[in-house]
């Protein structure tokens, strides 16, 4: 059933009991005790004016029929405090404008159900990189990926082909 209350402030709060769930709406939140599912049967919108967090205390799933695009235009972070699990059934592409960093601290593990190609195709023009791209890693060798990927590729070369170098 539905009821009406009106809190300490004034406030009416709308009350709405069903078979395993209580909707509670006051002027600026609606609190679900119970299972809830949400269905829109048309396009839904969402404007957050502020911050918008997302707090979930148990398992959470997002399944995408179509196309799911996300496009960040600040900086974006990522923590998982134990495992990210990515399952991908078709083809993936991951495509970056600038810079992608990545540190990894433990142990990684790629597995493929098919064989991997890269394919080297000879180009006709050549551009010259931006001049912050010059010499890149002697600029830059505490950033994560010169740290943790190209450090011990140089080092291993260096030692390799000592003679090489004056």
């Amino acid at each position: 059933g539905t009821y009406y209350e009106v809190d300490g402030g004034g406030n009416r709060v709308v009350h709405v009991v069903g078979d395993g769930y209580h909707l509670i709406a006051g002027s600026d939140y609606v609190n679900v005790k119970g299972h809830a599912n949400l269905t829109v049967d048309g396009h839904c919108n969402t404007l957050v004016k502020g911050d918008y967090n997302i707090k979930v205390e148990g398992d959470m799933n997002v399944e995408v029929e179509q196309d799911f695009n996300t496009t960040v235009f600040g900086d974006t972070r990522q923590l998982y405090e134990s495992k990210l699990i990515t399952t991908a059934l078709g083809a993936v592409s991951s495509v970056y404008n600038d810079t992608f960093d990545s540190v990894i601290i433990g142990e990684v593990t790629d597995t493929y159900n098919s064989k991997i190609v890269t394919t080297l195709e000879k180009k006709t023009e050549f551009f010259i990189a931006e001049e912050y791209h010059h010499n890149y890693f002697e600029k830059n060798p505490f950033n994560g990926y010169c740290n943790v990927i190209v450090r011990p590729k140089v080092e291993k070369f260096r030692k390799e082909y000592k003679a090489w170098f004056i």
